[in-house]
């Protein structure tokens, strides 16, 4: 999270504040979907890994060399 260079003690309060509700509901979204995936899993189990964790460990090993 990138912040202002300039922030007042007294804003800095208000900010989090007003953003806290917006990540209660994200996260409470992202654990719907997590415990959404895992269930999904659970029935139904792949033998090929999620397309996003190859891509990510192609981009880490291309980073190591």
């Amino acid at each position: 999270m990138t912040t202002p260079p300039r922030l007042s003690p007294s804003t800095l309060p208000v900010s989090l504040t007003l953003s806290w509700p917006a990540v209660l509901t994200a996260r409470r979204k992202l654990l719907k979907r997590l415990t959404k995936n895992s269930s999904k899993s659970k029935q139904k189990p792949k033998k090929r890994p999620l397309p996003n964790m190859t891509g990510l460990a192609g981009m880490i090993r291309q980073a190591a060399h």
